[in-house]
């Protein structure tokens, strides 16, 4: 018998939903598993957690065995979708019950999350022209153009309707991406008026990137969506989120790595 086998015949007796405490005293009283570490309560929990619904950091497992409840207490998953919402009150509660990739993974959303703040109220503080810079210089950085040096060509003129960049996806300039770049305040969201004017500013291009500091209001997403050609829509969020991924703007400071036991390692052994 597994130790995940021993937790759940403890879930499937109870009648109640159980701490990972309260699971490892029935499984000792039981004498269904014999937990040999140093903390046999805390490998319980921990396998509990890789196994439970709506829990995804980096070591869970894919298969869902358990499901989580009231004040972090268990129950076999038994297909109900998701678990109920945890409050503010019980967060603070199960600290204790987070793995330490759990609380890894919490604190570099958190860390993203003040970077890519970070980054918009520097962006924001620009002037109009190193936006737009900054936004060639990001799609280069994602392999958009045929080169990082030539394929970004800042338009500022009294012809460009509107269109701030052009990006080349080929030496020839045959294939073009327009950009249309705005820096707007959070409360301001860029409408379809304007994301309707930047399609008709495409012409005979069929390829088009919006991007805002901001967001788009849902009539502008649903037009974007809709239309015959491809209009990509990026707000502040995603901006951030693709600064970080493709190092513009940013520099990394420093690595960890996560780690997980390779079982077909020791297939032979276990």
């Amino acid at each position: 018998m597994t130790i995940i086998e021993a937790i759940k015949i403890v879930l499937q007796e109870s009648k109640e939903p159980l701490n990972y405490k309260q699971i490892y005293k029935k499984i000792i009283e039981k004498n269904l598993y014999d937990v040999k570490a140093q903390n046999p309560e805390g490998v319980v929990n921990s396998q509990i957690r890789r196994h439970c619904l709506g829990l995804n950091f980096p070591s869970a497992n894919p298969v869902k065995h358990f499901r989580v409840v009231d004040e972090n207490k268990y129950l076999i998953n038994d297909g109900i979708s998701g678990s109920k919402k945890i409050t503010k009150k019980e967060v603070e509660l199960k600290q204790e019950e987070l793995l330490p990739e759990e609380k890894v993974d919490i604190a570099y959303k958190l860390h993203i999350s003040l970077v890519k703040q970070q980054l918009l109220d520097i962006i924001l503080k620009a002037d109009d022209a190193f936006f737009v810079r900054l936004v060639i210089d990001l799609l280069l950085r994602m392999g958009y153009g045929y080169d990082q040096t030539n394929s970004g060509e800042y338009t500022d003129g009294p012809y460009d309707e509107g269109i701030d960049a052009v990006i080349k996806q080929d030496e020839l300039g045959l294939e073009l991406i327009k950009v249309q770049a705005k820096k707007y305040a959070l409360e301001r969201k860029v409408d379809v008026k304007e994301v309707r004017a930047f399609a008709g500013a495409l012409n005979k291009m069929k390829k088009g990137v919006f991007i805002t500091t901001s967001d788009f209001t849902k009539p502008a997403r649903d037009f974007a969506q809709d239309h015959e050609k491809t209009i990509s829509l990026i707000n502040g969020d995603l901006l951030g989120e693709l600064m970080i991924s493709h190092l513009v703007g940013v520099a990394d400071i420093k690595t960890y790595r996560l780690v997980k036991i390779d079982l077909s390692y020791f297939s032979e052994i276990t």
